[in-house]
């Protein structure tokens, strides 16, 4: 791994991954500025209230120490459940913040921010393929991997040597995972912000010449027993770094709708039935959402009492989209739980746990006053690497994210910073950084 690290370069990255890269980053921070929205904004601030200063920028202005900082970012990144999906986590939420803090801590220019950030994707994505059959299930995926890859993501940031990225690597995994108990409250979006800490902290620790134990990563009683009881191909994953590199094919998802990726072929399928058809929900009686009954572990609330419990619902994301509401922040700070439309929207809408094949993919059948009926089932969903988002949706859905909470001029000097970071050799990014975090402000 620390090969394949201190190895990397610009160059050897192919071109479409690394643009790729950048369409996910902008995506990330513009999520990160939406983020500001929810209680955990002020939570954060709380408690910053009580830590020391530093070099690196979080939204709202303060400056903190790159691990600190890292924290705050990567959990406004996370908790609105609208950042990357599908691959075997969020990835972009926990790798991005870990490189913003590290590298503007460093000086670093915005091509090595960018090829930091591709290095640890790649670390994040190419995971899953080695992991075996035996990951355990109480443990949040996206912290489990993230953990490693935002330390890897860091040493690269830091320009570490192969032996302390390693010596990274392996303290970044003795930092722990989330808990999939977490999901459906304010905990989840932190598990982003945390392993985006532990990355920069073990990539610190590391240049200061920390010597953990290696086998910690691969021992009978460290990271792989722990959380795959022994059965990750480290051999077979480290070898097949760059080789070919996993986002030439496969990557993740970038989302349309806030809420969790197990409920979006259900949303977009609904959509495309009521747009084709002309229908509204006066026209509609019923609405049939035939999933895997092993989604309901993610999908765990049948209505929530709160905005994170809504997130994994699938009746409350399907009655809102039934209303015209398509799952986004917005939909989160207006709170409609108990308001009368959506209750009754609830009645409208049926979960059935009988789909036979295990993915995230779901069946809609919408029933009609008129007793006409329509079926859909999404296979690809728009964002995703199959058929992925143009920069023009990218950049609109970064102007959504931050309509509101940063000016537009400033929105638009971010937009072109990040999608020109291949140009960027003395650290022109940061300037822009700073403005864009400083005039952030909380809806």
């Amino acid at each position: 791994m620390g090969t394949f690290v201190t190895r990397s370069t610009f160059e050897s990255f192919p071109p479409t991954v690394m643009q790729r890269c950048q369409h996910l980053l902008l995506d990330t921070i513009g999520v990160g500025a939406a983020g500001m929205g929810d209680p955990v904004y002020g939570v954060l601030n709380r408690w910053l209230d009580h830590v020391g200063t530093g070099e690196a920028a979080v939204y709202g202005g303060r400056r903190l120490n790159s691990h600190d900082a890292a924290y705050v970012n990567g959990t406004l990144m996370h908790v609105l459940e609208f950042d990357d999906m599908r691959w075997p986590g969020h990835g972009s939420s926990s790798v991005a913040p870990a490189v913003l803090g590290a590298a503007q801590a460093t000086g670093a220019s915005g091509r090595q921010l960018l090829l930091s950030f591709a290095v640890g994707l790649e670390v994040f994505g190419s995971m899953p393929k080695h992991k075996g059959p035996k990951q355990n299930p109480q443990f949040h995926s996206t912290s489990v991997y993230a953990v490693l890859a935002a330390a890897l993501a860091a040493a690269k940031a830091l320009d570490l040597a192969p032996d302390a990225c390693a010596s990274a690597a392996a303290l970044g995994c003795e930092s722990g995972a989330g808990f999939t108990a977490s999901f459906g409250s304010m905990a989840l979006g932190m598990h982003a912000g945390h392993a985006a800490a532990a990355g920069v902290h073990a990539a610190e620790l590391a240049r200061a010449g920390a010597t953990p134990n290696h086998s910690s990563l691969d021992g009978t009683d460290g990271y792989d027993a722990a959380y795959f009881n022994g059965s990750f191909d480290w051999p077979g994953f480290t070898q097949s770094l760059g080789r070919p590199f996993v986002m030439e094919k496969a990557g993740p998802s970038i989302r349309q709708y806030a809420a969790a990726g197990a409920t979006h072929k259900a949303i977009a399928g609904l959509i495309k039935i009521m747009r084709e058809q002309h229908l509204s929900s006066a026209d509609i009686t019923t609405v049939e959402v035939h999933i895997h009954p092993l989604v309901v572990k993610m999908l765990r609330f049948d209505w929530p009492a709160d905005r994170y419990q809504a997130k994994l619902s699938m009746a409350f994301n399907m009655a809102a989209t039934l209303l015209g509401w398509p799952p986004d922040p917005s939909l989160s700070e207006a709170e409609p739980f108990d308001r009368a439309d959506f209750l009754a929207a609830r009645e409208q809408i049926e979960v059935h746990t009988d789909r036979p094949v295990y993915d995230d993919g779901a069946q809609v059948i919408v029933h009609a006053t008129n007793g006409a009926h329509f079926v859909e089932d999404i296979d690809v969903l728009h964002g995703s690497p199959a058929d992925p988002l143009s920069v023009d949706e990218v950049t609109a859905k970064f102007r959504r994210c931050t309509d509101g909470v940063v000016p537009p001029a400033v929105s638009d000097r971010m937009c072109a910073a990040v999608l020109s970071l291949e140009n960027d050799d003395d650290g022109s990014f940061w300037p822009v950084w700073d403005e864009f975090t400083r005039s952030a402000v909380r809806r």
